[in-house]
């Protein structure tokens, strides 16, 4: 991409990625997916803004990446900051609770781009692919919007999205003033220096940027506007657009403009970022395409009649229908029955069966995607012109009967054997009903150091997931709550060994060296999953599972009650066994350090395990929430169920 003169790299800086994660774990996993989408591109990740204003001088970051959840304290300096140094910088904002209205009638001209949390991979892909692109170079009406054109619209809704309470100040580039008041992320009250009201956020929302800060709520504000934002905003940003429809609101333009009379494209999608990256990509690289593009089935097939494209890019899974119903019309029209289809998806079950069924799909790509892939498939595509003539007969015209479900043969990841170019790999055959989610897999970044090593000669039977993000060796402890099964003691009564039992399975996680809790929204906590045992018995791996169920608040405390004490002999000697009363069980807590192996994703985004290694057998117990209690200990036993997840395991004293 060409550099700006008035945003220049500063010197032997690489053109970067700069994300603002707060969850270690995520963090992790969006870096991971970041350089695949970006392998050009050096990433960045800090938890906090501040942290992420000091890394702003080791790149030259040409996208942000934001997590607003939970929301970070002084966003809107940031950005005023921001939008001064770095002008022509796209932003990509992940949030939860974003109004699809808002982000329609905002389109693709704010200065902020925002992504609803959790979201599906190839959405996520092609944002990020669409605003590293050539985002800003698009003539009206197709403006892109980049942080030179950060308006009230886009600090709006910041504001509304973190349920902020306090007062956003813009002073104009034209030399007004303004103010707007958020109570818990609502819009009650406005003013300028003569109008206060709709009309003063009317007037404002009309301004063109300047500089933004923000005060305090006081707690005499008045009242002036009593709407949602949801559906305030849309009117507000329409308003906006009529005054400057060169610079906001605009549509993006129909057609990416040719050169010259060229083969043409259809992309029916119904992700505005996707058709934006696909025509993109498509007219840089060969100016003489005409590419027309559609967000729904409908639209599609009518500019497929209309145009009768040498190509259509489709993707399955669309607002109005699926990309099935799509090819079964254009078979059953004359004029569109011989296009071939190029069949885009995330759902590789449903994509088989499609290209199967609809002898018009030619070839597959599975979503998310690279640019090299997508031009492969295209290049190959158009070379080999339209399909064969249709055999005579009407049922072309009507849905072809569906297959039995064991006579769908799984393509390859691309549909062609040529083998997957897209950022992530997905199983191809469809999850158990049981499994709601299918869970995607990340592979290690290009040019990384390789993860962590597994264990020599693992105990057959399980593997962990094979999501190995590049992790750093981050060290985390494992909190396991656990009830006191039996004590012994040696002769002399010191403390020999205690058999423990986890009593809830629940897990709490945190950072070695005061780093606080590792933390994954929603959930806070995570329960036992499955064990990778070591050639010698002890634990190799263990799986986590995020899960909304906190520790019993009574773990960690009680007295031992013993039911039963007898002498017995072993290798080792003699030693005194106490067991412990059933009714009553002594709780206390296991604490065991670990190595944070890899990050394990469901396919819209969310974590759905986590791999924690094992790198020492040496844990502590504790009987209270004062860790000067505690009891050294090392693991000399594990005992595991059918499903491989901890039953019971024996803890020895280290003397």
């Amino acid at each position: 991409m060409a550099q700006d003169s008035t945003d220049p790299a500063p010197e032997n800086h690489a053109r970067g990625i700069l994300l603002v994660e707060p969850y270690d774990a995520l963090g992790i996993a969006l870096s991971s997916a970041l350089r695949k989408y970006a392998p050009h591109h050096a990433i960045r990740a800090t938890p906090t803004l501040a942290e992420a204003e000091n890394a702003m001088g080791t790149i030259q970051s040409e996208l942000f990446v934001l997590d607003l959840d939970p929301a970070p304290r002084g966003e809107i300096e940031f950005f005023d900051r921001l939008q001064q140094h770095h002008p022509n910088a796209r932003v990509l904002v992940i949030a939860v609770g974003t109004a699809a209205e808002v982000r329609s009638v905002r389109g693709s001209a704010g200065a902020l781009q925002f992504i609803e949390k959790p979201f599906d991979l190839a959405e996520f892909g092609a944002t990020v692919q669409a605003l590293l692109g050539p985002w800003a170079a698009q003539p009206a009406p197709g403006r892109r919007g980049t942080l030179r054109d950060l308006r009230m619209a886009d600090i709006a809704q910041l504001k509304c999205l973190t349920r902020s309470s306090a007062v956003v100040r813009l002073e104009s580039r034209s030399g007004e003033s303004g103010e707007i008041y958020f109570r818990r992320g609502e819009i009650f009250h406005a003013a300028t220096e003569t109008l206060e009201g709709l009309a003063a956020l009317e007037e404002i929302f009309r301004w063109p940027g300047g500089n933004f800060s923000e005060r305090e709520l006081p707690e005499d504000a008045p009242g002036t506007i009593d709407k949602p934002w949801a559906a305030l905003l849309p009117e507000m940003i329409s308003e906006e657009a009529n005054d400057d429809p060169d610079s906001l609101g605009a549509e993006p333009p129909p057609f990416f403009a040719a050169a010259g009379p060229g083969k043409k494209i259809l992309v029916i999608d119904d992700t505005e970022m996707l058709l934006i990256f696909a025509a993109d990509v498509l007219g840089t690289v060969d100016r003489t395409l005409e590419v027309s593009t559609a967000s729904t089935g409908a639209e599609g097939f009518r500019l497929a009649v209309e145009k009768q494209p040498d190509l259509i890019l489709l993707d399955y899974s669309l607002t109005d229908m699926n990309g099935d119903e799509v090819c079964r019309q254009l078979l059953g029209h004359e004029a569109t029955a011989r296009i071939p289809v190029l069949m885009m998806s995330g759902h590789l079950p449903e994509l088989a069966h499609t290209a199967e069924t609809y002898h018009n799909v030619v070839a597959t790509l599975p979503k998310p995607f690279l640019s090299g892939a997508l031009l492969n498939e295209v290049e190959k595509l158009l070379a080999a012109g339209p399909l064969s003539p249709p055999p005579p007969g009407p049922e072309f015209a009507a849905a072809p009967e569906a297959p039995a479900a064991d006579h769908v043969t799984p393509l390859s990841p691309n549909g062609h054997g040529s083998g997957s170019h897209g950022a992530f790999s997905v199983a191809p055959t469809p999850p158990p009903p049981s499994t709601p989610t299918s869970t995607l897999v990340l592979a290690p970044p290009e040019g990384t150091a390789e993860p962590l090593s597994r264990p020599a000669n693992p105990e057959p039977g399980i593997d962990p997931p094979s999501s190995t993000v590049a992790t750093e060796q981050k060290e985390v402890t494992a909190v396991i709550a656990c009830e006191v099964v039996s004590v012994q003691l040696a002769p002399d009564f010191r403390m020999g060994a205690m058999q423990l039992r986890p009593f809830d399975g629940t897990v709490t996680l945190r950072m070695d060296g005061g780093g606080g809790s590792l933390v994954l929204p929603p959930e806070k906590y995570f329960r036992l999953g499955p064990i990778q045992l070591s050639a010698e018995g002890m634990i190799a791996t263990l799986q986590l599972i995020p899960t909304s169920k906190s520790p019993d608040a009574s773990a960690g405390g009680g007295d031992f009650a013993v039911d039963r004490v007898s002498a017995e002999s072993a290798a080792a000697g003699r030693h005194v066994q106490l067991t412990g009363a059933s009714g009553a069980p002594m709780r206390v807590q296991l604490i065991a350090p670990f190595q944070l192996l890899s990050v394990a994703l469901s396919d819209d985004f969310e974590v759905s395990a986590l791999v924690l290694q094992s790198h020492s057998n040496g844990v502590r117990v504790q009987t209270g929430n004062n860790s000067a209690v505690a009891m050294h200990f090392f693991v000399n036993e594990v005992q595991l169920d059918e499903s491989r997840v901890l039953t019971s395991l024996s803890v020895g004293s280290r003397r």
